[in-house]
Formats: C-alpha cells, structure tokens, sequence
C-alpha cells in the first residue's frame, strides 16, 4: 500500500535530545473518523476512534520506503493496569521488517528473531512499560529473510522503562522515536524508556502495527504476551514522522492528460482546488516559515485542498506594494525568494501553487503600465528571471491576470506563451482567464482552458470541459465567502463552497480557486471540506481516465472503465446505482459530515437502489 499523504516539512527543536530536525510527515490520519491509509485486521471503530479489543486486533501500516530516522506518534485512553491479567504483557505498537515474511506475522522468529524488531508493552508484573528492540548490522548481507538465524541477534536491548499512573478515562500521547541509533518511547513528552544501540534502525519493508503487536496466550501458564489485554482501548490521531530528507517528494510538474490535470511523473489525476493565500500575499514580504507552515497546516492539511494561489502583480518591482508604474524595471530578488519558498513548501506539503503573474489594470497591477507595454523589455526581463529562478522549481502553474478582456489582446498572449515556451527546460502550465461568464476563450493557444465564470454548477461545468475536451478546465474566478459582499450574486457560503467542490469534479475535473475572507479564514464546516478531500485525493479515486455516465443513476456519476463507480445525490435518502463488471465492495459516505464510510458490502455487477438512513447529500462508491 502507498502512502502518498500530505507531506510538510517544518524544522523543531528537541530540547530532550538536543538535536535539531527536519520534519516530514509521511502519515497523518484522525481515526475518529472512522476510516485508516492503513489495513484495518479486526477491532472496531467507535465514536472516538479505532478500538482494537482483546487479541491481536491492530491497524497495519505497509510503507513505501523506510525510514530510517523518525518518530510515531498517537493518542490513546482506556489504559488501566489494575484491569491487565496476572503477567500479562499489554500491546500498544510493533515495527519490524517484513521482507521475505508473509502476513500475518506471527511471534515465533518471523518477530521473536526479526532483524527490525520493536515493540512497546505494559509489563503488569513489573507496573512498567517494556520495549524490545532490535537491530541487524547493515554491513552483513540481510537482503533474504529478516530474521535472524539460530536466535544469534546482531543487537537487541529489552530494559525495563518507568512506572506510570494510569487515568483510563485521560487521553494520552505516545511517541516512539528512533534517531542517531537511539531509541526512545515518550508519554506525554515525558521519556518513559529509552536505550541507545550500535546500529541504525533499516529495515527494507517497514512495517508497523497499531493496537497490539505480535505475541501468544499459553494455556498452560495463562500468560498473555504482547496482545491488546483492554477491550476499553481507544487509538486516534496516528502520526508517521521521517527525519530523513523525503525521497518520494517528487510528483513532477502539473500537466495535462486530455482533460484532467495530472502530476507528469506519477501519471495520478488531481482536480486543482486552490485556497487564496489572501492576507499574506497583500505583502509578501510578511511571509515567513512560521507563518506559512501555520497555513499550510491548517488549509491543506486539515481543510484538505490541493494548493495555494496568490496574485504577484507590481510586487515583482517592489515587495509589498501591487501597484505597477512606468519606473518599475528591476525585479526585487526578496519577492523572487518569496514565491520560491511558497513554491518549495506547497509542493514538499503534496501541493501545487498557481500564482496569477498581474492583476487588473484599472488599478495599474498590469505589465501595461510599464515603458515597454505588454511583452516589451521590462515584462521580457521579468519573464527571464521568472524562467531562469522559479523554472527548476516543481509544482506550480501560472496564469496572466485577471479582467484581462479589459487590457490585452489575444495575440499578446500567444506572444507570451510562445516567449516561455521558448526557454530551454520550461516545463509549466500557462493559462488566461476569458470573459465573464462566456464560453469564448481570448486565446486558444494556453495549456489549460480558464473561464470566468460566477457560481458555475454542474450543467455550466459539464459544458467547460465538453467546449474543449482535448485539454484541462479551469474556472478561474475567486468563489468567495465575504460578509459583507458587494457581489451577492456570485459569492459563496460553506453549504455552496462543499457542494461546489463536489460539482467541480463530479462534472469531470474543473480546477478552482477558494477563499473564506471572514475571520481567520477558517472555514465553519472545514470537516465537510476535508471529508471530500479524503474521499478523492487521500484515496486516489479521481482517475485520468474518468468519464460521466449519468444513465447509470438518478444522480450523478462518475466511472473509470469497468473498476471504478462514484455516483452523487444531494437532498435525497435513496441512490440509484448500476454498474458492470466483476464484484465489487460498496460504500456510502455522507458528505454533510465529518469522513466516515458506511459498509454496504460486495455486489455482484447490476442494479440497485442505496437506501440512505436519513436525507443528505450522499456518495456511493463501487470499488
């Protein structure tokens, strides 16, 4: 299983261990909801989160690559050593190497004797938390089976750690760590056991186990061994960290296939929803790490859209002020570095940015305004600057302006997509936004169609992609939610902003630009918002070869050949689906809540009708 989940690096300091870090979050997942990047192998999900019961019950994690510095960190409650068996040994978490080893794995040397063995327990005969771990030494060939022969480890350490105090009813963190050969287990930032060895933990296929770890009962002795002894458990807020330097960062650039954007060396399909940068971009000079990790947190991690978009304009010139006049001709090397770092964040975050390269002329935020006019001497040295420090850079598109029906003609902006096509190595996706709420494009020689349209539904969205099926969509006005609004008729409200959403890539994969300009910016229903963002992106089901096919429910749909079917109703309890092909499983999720997904089970290929518990706006997956 892949795990390509919102990557973001932020630098921290450890003051426990004294050593500065970069982090990149490989995994980060709130098991309230219901649903796991993970294999679930039994347990059950509960209101607060995944509860693995008694046994062996436990998430797996199967990683792309391993990590050899990080840390795993999670929040659990219902621990309570006085409800433990005589001698029992409760299990939290287990990592190993599962290379040459087939699941499940069990105790005997498959984990007793695995090169990359550690698990983390409640010894109740000792009132302490235990950990085992293991390491092979790199130097000797380990590439069969990691599992050592004749018991006869490299190194393994197993001491007993502290006592502790439970509250069954207190929610606690977790954190096991392993960094410079050293291993340590925190509880609520407190080091509870700790051990430091002559070998770096490496395994080749890095697994891990959240809820228990591989163990046994004895009947004969009644002891319990690394199982989940406490049906009370509860896990939620999984989190994998790598302090290595990621090495999956790179999608590639944002192109297109046919009609739908995509990442150019994953070939996955992504419809681009941008959340407007705003406050920050007013002055980019504003910008700082803190302040854009806090963003980027917040709106495509937690809110869960694709990217960041802002609008430069005189700033090239001149940090901090848009306006453009006939003295602007140097290029200020401090925006050059700000939009690099929003660039190189957004994209190590799993993102892409689209900036609009001017604004709107009636206020002078135009390359009109210069000596040279639109592709004269002062915008072609800014091009240059643009292709030369921010080319290399991945992840992120770029369009001419706004209003731009006012203030540029068509054949000028063929001159400046030919001039940046020109340049050796470019490789970015150019646009233009059309007329308000026309179909027309002023020219037909951008890579992506852009359209200015108010409020577009579905029918309108169906008809952007249909004008021009042989490249991408983009409807490229702000839909924002202001209060008070000098644009009614065309502004947003969050029940709009999550159906919007929803419209944008059941049409097919129109890309768009959003912003909450009240408050903080946080939007109100920011659970319904990520709750799509899971369903399409954390799950990979928007696919380059979707199609609508809505002869196939009284809704709409969605299919990828025979493999794939996602139909949507809004306001309705009952849901029509008909699909072909070999069994599939079935899943509804109400998208007026947080991410949850309701089992229907297998169905063999036909048709039938989703009776929903309650009226909302219901997706069903077929899969």
């Amino acid at each position: 299983m892949k795990y390509n989940i919102i990557v973001f690096i932020i630098t921290f300091q450890t003051g426990l261990l004294g050593f500065s870090q970069s982090e990149n979050v490989i995994i980060k997942e709130d098991l309230s909801l219901g649903t796991t990047s993970g294999i679930m192998v039994g347990g059950t999900w509960v209101k607060e989160g995944y509860q693995p019961g008694k046994g062996q019950n436990h998430i797996l994690y199967e990683l792309d690559e391993p990590i050899k510095e990080g840390y795993v960190e999670f929040e659990f409650k219902g621990m309570s050593q006085e409800e433990i068996p005589e001698n029992g040994d409760h299990g939290f978490f287990a990592m190993y190497d599962g290379l040459g080893i087939s699941e499940p794995i069990k105790y005997k040397n498959a984990f007793k004797q695995n090169h990359f063995r550690w698990n983390v327990h409640w010894r109740q005969n000792k009132n302490s938390l235990k950990s085992v771990v293991s390491c092979a030494n790199a130097s000797k060939d380990h590439t069969s089976e990691a599992v050592f022969k004749n018991s006869q480890r490299d190194w393994s350490e197993e001491p007993t750690g502290e006592s502790f105090e439970w509250d069954k009813d207190q929610w606690y963190t977790m954190k096991i760590q392993w960094c410079n050969q050293s291993f340590t287990v925190f509880i609520d930032n407190e080091v509870k056991w700790q051990v430091t060895g002559p070998f770096d933990y490496a395994p080749n296929n890095q697994k891990i186990w959240l809820g228990s770890a591989p163990g046994y009962y004895h009947e004969g002795t009644g002891k319990y061994k690394y199982w989940s002894l406490l049906d009370s458990m509860v896990y939620k807020n999984f989190k994998l960290v790598s302090y290595d330097q990621p090495t999956k960062m790179d999608r590639g650039e944002v192109g297109a296939f046919k009609d739908k954007f995509v990442w150019t060396k994953t070939g996955q399909a992504f419809v681009p929803n941008f959340i407007m940068l705003d406050a920050l971009s007013k002055d980019l000079s504003k910008i700082t790490e803190d302040n854009l990790d806090d963003f980027i947190d917040e709106f495509i991690v937690d809110h869960g859209f694709t990217g960041i978009h802002f609008m430069v304009a005189g700033q090239w010139f001149h940090i901090g002020d848009k306006t453009v006049s006939k003295k602007d001709s140097i290029v200020d090397p401090e925006t050059i570095d700000k939009v690099r770092l929003i660039v190189q964040k957004v994209y190590a975050a799993g993102g892409s940015v689209h900036f609009w390269v001017w604004g709107d002329h009636q206020r002078s935020q135009t390359s009109r305004s210069t000596v040279g006019g639109i592709m004269g001497k002062q915008e072609r040295r800014l091009m240059d600057v643009i292709a030369k420090e921010l080319g290399p850079l991945k992840g992120w598109t770029m369009s001419y302006g706004f209003d731009l029906f006012e203030w540029v003609k068509s054949e000028q902006l063929n001159e400046w997509h030919e001039y940046m096509w020109s340049k050796r190595g470019w490789n970015h996706l150019m646009g233009a936004r059309s007329n308000t709420n026309e179909m027309m494009q002023i020219s037909e020689s951008m890579d992506y169609s852009s359209y200015e349209w108010h409020k577009p539904w579905y029918e309108e969205l169906v008809s952007m992609i249909k004008d021009r099926p042989g490249k991408p969509s983009f409807s490229e006005d702000r839909y924002r939610i202001r209060h008070p609004s000098k644009y009614p008729i065309k502004d947003y409200d969050e029940e709009e902003t999550r159906r919007g959403l929803w419209h944008h890539t059941m049409a097919g994969g129109v890309a768009a630009i959003w912003g909450n300009l009240d408050g903080d910016g946080v939007y109100e229903n920011k659970e319904e918002l990520k709750s799509f963002s899971i369903f399409w992106n954390e799950n990979k089901r928007f696919r380059s070869d979707m199609r609508r096919d809505n002869q196939l429910t009284n809704g709409y749909c969605l299919r990828s050949s025979d493999q794939l079917f996602v139909y949507y109703k809004e306001d309705t309890d009952i849901l029509n689906y008909t699909f072909d092909g070999e069994e599939k499983s079935v899943k509804a999720i109400d998208t007026q809540k947080p991410y949850k997904e309701l089992a229907i089970g297998a169905r063999e290929a036909g048709a039938y009708a989703f009776k929903a518990p309650y009226q909302s706006d219901w997706v069903l997956v077929v899969e």
